[in-house]
């Protein structure tokens, strides 16, 4: 039973679990080559933002055919896109308690 939950727990800090969608393979597989997916999945940013990060992965020798770059960006936009928050902070940077963030 110890074993099954250190188990469990260990494949969760890996960060082992993405959700499901076309671009989820290729993201496990050329994202953890070369640093844990909890990388990935901690990151919140848009897609321009993705774009720039998987180019910058490729030149740093992530190897994605060019047919899959626009799947894994779509991918990852969708399952790992700016929270309601940071977007709405990111329209009104000036945000303070007398003149709060709508």
């Amino acid at each position: 039973m110890i074993l099954t939950i250190f188990a469990a727990l260990l494949f969760a800090a890996n960060g082992q679990s993405l959700p499901p969608g076309k671009g989820k393979a290729i993201v496990q597989q050329e994202c953890k080559g070369c640093h844990a997916l909890k990388v990935v999945t901690s990151k919140r940013a848009s897609k321009e933002q993705w774009t720039t990060v998987v180019n910058q992965m490729i030149t740093r020798g992530a190897e994605v055919p060019d047919d899959d770059i626009e799947i894994v960006v779509e991918y990852l936009a969708r399952n790992f896109g700016p929270t309601k928050k940071s977007t709405d902070s990111a329209k009104s940077p000036g945000c303070t308690r007398s003149n709060p963030c709508k």
